[in-house]
């Protein structure tokens, strides 16, 4: 029945079109049709989807190479956004995330991958399955309630950040080529200084980790101690230093001034506009010159990939050397079942606190919940940070609820206004919740905890 239904309505928007290849608005109007979800295609007459079909055969029949199409029509109530684009890695997230960013409800998204042929002139000559050889283009359409006065803006801002998406994804493979060039620059001053602590090591091994496909490299750049950038990569191209809330370098490169390491992670101050909603992690990496003289600092920007958030902290580079170090000690026996608890709780910390937390302090946590009671506890852990605040409210699990974790977040909301709040949520041994919020905002200072 539903088959019969979607070729009636690409028949009807064939016989509307009159074009001179019926056989290309077919198929592509089997194909978008085919990316509704079923449950949703009810609510449409037929007339409607022919319309919305053939908007996006006029959106996608004619483009160049690497061009990205956006138009919008308003049509039954709503404003329909519709996008072509060469297919690529997370665009759709970015798209979605974008959409967020601006406000922009939208009842639905239509995201069909398809094959397809173009002549010289940039004319469709051929759509297929996205299973099919040749060139895949994204064709998405999303349906919004958005006020029609807000479009150009919204489209401009949908264009800036696509574009840069562009060539973060063209740029992927160099940045990774930068990260090979700085652990090779890491591993050429271990040989040349020497390594007794294994702290250099460790560093590299942490860096070939993040080269593993546990990081999502949205920017890179190289800054001189004398404070000159060069190198600019995906985000940090310079064509895009103009584009809002993309990345910046105020205070890092202060902090960099001052940093002994050789290796320092931080929390960028901008939310990613790619991808996903978190604020940048950046990765700077020291770089020497021929006799080992540092001389400035490779910049990465960008996210843990997904699975490096739930990978156990035990067997990361740099938070296994960390680990080691908080069980000498704290002097618990290797195997004991106190060494367990230890271990377990530290896997629970989140990964980027664990980067930044000193390993006193990790330690003071991991001690102060280890021998704390069970019974109605709550209890508040605070730590300011120089990009941002982390609080954690640990209580028992019979306490938690997800309407008491949005009225905490609504308190902290209203002690720090403006600010930027992200929460993770961890349980231990079925019994403790940890509710981890972190707050980023200028001159933040330590909560009054009885607040």
């Amino acid at each position: 029945m539903l088959k019969v239904f979607l070729q009636s309505v690409a028949s009807q928007a064939v016989a509307r079109s009159k074009v001179e290849n019926p056989e290309v608005l077919e198929s592509l109007a089997t194909l978008f049709l085919q990316a509704y979800p079923e449950a949703m295609l009810s609510k449409y007459s037929e007339e409607e989807l022919v319309e919305r079909i053939l908007k996006a055969y006029q959106v996608s029949r004619l483009r160049k190479e690497g061009e990205i199409k956006i138009d919008s029509v308003r049509m039954d109530g709503y404003t329909l956004i519709f996008i072509d684009n060469d297919d690529q890695p997370f665009l759709l997230d970015t798209l979605k995330l974008q959409m967020e960013e601006m406000d922009v409800p939208y009842d639905l998204y239509v995201h069909p991958i398809i094959t397809v042929e173009r002549n010289e002139k940039g004319e469709l000559v051929r759509v297929a399955p996205s299973w099919e050889e040749g060139s895949k283009e994204s064709l998405i359409l999303f349906e919004t309630r958005l006020d029609p006065s807000r479009v150009e803006g919204i489209k401009d801002r949908l264009l800036t950040i696509l574009r840069v998406a562009k060539d973060v994804v063209g740029d992927f493979v160099k940045m990774k080529r930068r990260l090979r060039d700085a652990i090779n620059d890491l591993d050429f001053y271990r040989e040349l200084k020497g390594d007794p602590q294994g702290e250099l090591e460790e560093t590299g091994a942490f860096l070939e980790w993040l080269y593993d496909r546990h990081f999502v490299f949205l920017g890179s750049l190289y800054l001189e101690d004398g404070g000159g950038e060069e190198g600019g990569l995906g985000i940090c191209r310079p064509q895009h230093r103009g584009v809002p809330d993309l990345f910046s370098i105020d205070g890092l490169k202060e902090r960099l001034s001052k940093e002994p390491r050789v290796f320092r992670y931080t929390k960028g101050r901008e939310t990613a506009q790619l991808y996903r909603r978190s604020k940048l992690d950046v990765m700077a990496v020291r770089s020497f010159s021929e006799d080992g003289e540092p001389k400035g600092w490779h910049l990465f920007f960008g996210l843990f990939a997904k699975g490096a958030l739930t990978e156990k902290a035990e067997g990361i580079p740099i938070l296994r050397l960390k680990l080691q170090r908080i069980l000498q000690s704290m002097r618990v026996v290797v195997g004991s079942y106190d060494y367990k608890r230890v271990v377990m709780l530290y896997d629970l910390l989140p990964l980027d606190e664990l980067l930044i937390s000193p390993e006193s302090e990790i330690e003071e946590l991991i001690s102060t919940i280890l021998y704390m009671g069970r019974e109605d506890v709550v209890k508040v852990f605070q730590r300011l940070r120089e990009e941002y605040l982390a609080l954690m409210v640990v209580f028992t699990q019979e306490k938690y609820s997800a309407r008491l974790e949005e009225e905490i977040e609504d308190r902290l909301e209203q002690l720090v206004q403006g600010a930027y709040i992200e929460s993770r949520l961890f349980i231990y041994e079925d019994s403790l919740v940890f509710l981890w919020f972190f707050l980023y905002r200028d001159g933040l200072a330590l909560l009054d905890e009885e607040a």
